[in-house]
């Protein structure tokens, strides 16, 4: 027999109270509302992660690696990680001497990165200006403020990466 509900609006859910008719339908509904939601969802294309050919990351890290150097960063280093870790392929540290010089050095790489099609994924530390991490997927940019570098000293950290001379690897 079924429950008489007090209140009308639970009236319909209350007469299948018991029954398994009730939880059949409410899953049934939830999995329709699911599916036209997962239709309707749709990645904008700069969220869509590119893959790169060997060519193309080369420039890539050629860029970013000038794009450094123009604004006079320091004690540049290029390391391939993709033996070490899966979280990109490659690692360039620098350091500035100052935080606006750090900011300069960040908008430059950004933009000559966005020249190449590669966009900005992730960016930690810009408000700070004491370490700004760059994520561009294949390519994470570390940029320090001398201090910082001395005491975090990433070069040791990632110590079983390869180290990658400029000069082999851009010619």
């Amino acid at each position: 027999m079924p429950r008489i509900a007090r209140n009308p609006k639970n009236a319909r859910l209350n007469c299948f109270a018991g029954s398994g008719r009730h939880r059949e339908a409410t899953r049934n509904r939830a999995e329709l509302k699911y599916k036209q939601k997962v239709k309707k969802i749709k990645i904008p294309k700069e969220k869509v992660f590119k893959i790169m050919d060997k060519e193309n990351l080369k420039k890539a890290v050629e860029s970013a690696y000038n794009a450094i150097a123009d604004k006079m960063g320091e004690d540049i280093v290029m390391l391939d990680i993709s033996d070490v870790s899966i979280i990109s392929e490659y690692f360039i540290i620098a350091s500035a001497n100052n935080s606006n010089q750090l900011k300069a050095i960040t908008e430059h790489v950004e933009e000559k990165l966005h020249e190449r099609g590669i966009r900005l994924r992730h960016s930690e530390g810009v408000q700070t200006a004491r370490w700004i991490l760059l994520d561009f997927g294949y390519i994470i940019v570390h940029l320090f403020c001398k201090e910082e570098r001395e005491y975090y000293r990433l070069e040791r950290l990632w110590g079983d990466a390869k180290q990658i001379n400029p000069d082999e690897f851009f010619s």
